[in-house]
């Protein structure tokens, strides 16, 4: 009988993670739980792990109600997010902003 390959072998079989070409994203209600729960925090992980392309842009249209008036406000508020999500590493957080 074959021995068994482990996930790690498996993983480098059949999961290639390539860059994409240079892209836009468009995240409608950026200012919502969702996008700030699960949406910027999985691009952030892409980009930690160097699997977005190096020309992208991310455009946030931000929902009514208590949305931050500002860029700066925004971006606070996006890594207050963020280091709740998923702490350490703060100049690739300072690159990803």
């Amino acid at each position: 009988m074959a021995p068994l390959k482990t996930s790690v072998a498996l993983r480098q079989e059949f999961c290639i993670e390539t860059k994409p070409e240079p892209c836009g994203i468009v995240i409608f209600g950026a200012s919502g739980d969702l996008a700030h729960r699960k949406l910027i925090p999985s691009l952030f992980r892409l980009f930690a792990r160097d699997l977005l392309p190096r020309d992208y842009y991310l455009l946030g249209c931000l929902s009514y109600g208590e949305s931050p008036e500002t860029d700066e406000g925004f971006r606070a508020a996006v890594r207050a997010s963020l280091v709740a999500a998923a702490p350490g590493r703060p100049e690739v957080l300072d690159a990803f902003l």
